[in-house]
């Protein structure tokens, strides 16, 4: 499935190039920095402490992707705080980001490749064929 979905890029790629659409590639590990800010920052700790009480005790009520996030939120000694979070955040979007698209009218992101999975492949946590 890789390979057909490395092909499938190359395809849409030289379908826009062929339209005359100029493809500037850009350096998207901002996006990495931001998730990683948002998935284990300090939002993940404030929502874990909203429902502290149900995720103990009826953890099977949320879906397993949403509960492992919650609960990474469970160790926090002393998490950062929403405002350096949210200085650092805006630091990488505004600078590092947004200088990478300056001058872009438009962002087109590939899905690094990966296979493309049924929904009942991804619940089940199963390898998508």
């Amino acid at each position: 499935m890789i390979d057909e979905s490395a092909a499938a890029w190359a395809t849409v790629l030289e379908s826009l190039a062929a339209q005359g659409v100029r493809l500037e590639p850009r350096d998207l590990s901002v996006l990495d920095d931001v998730a990683a800010l948002l998935y284990s920052g300090p939002w993940v700790a404030e929502r874990y402490a909203a429902i502290r009480q149900f995720i103990t005790d009826q953890p099977d009520s949320m879906h397993d992707v949403v509960r492992d996030i919650i609960l990474g939120g469970s160790g926090a000694t002393r998490p950062p705080t929403r405002f350096s979070v949210s200085t650092e955040l805006a630091r990488t979007t505004d600078v590092t980001w947004m200088r990478q698209c300056d001058g872009c009218d438009g962002l087109l992101v590939s899905r690094r490749h990966r296979a493309i999975c049924a929904i009942e492949d991804v619940l089940a946590q199963t390898p998508c064929a």
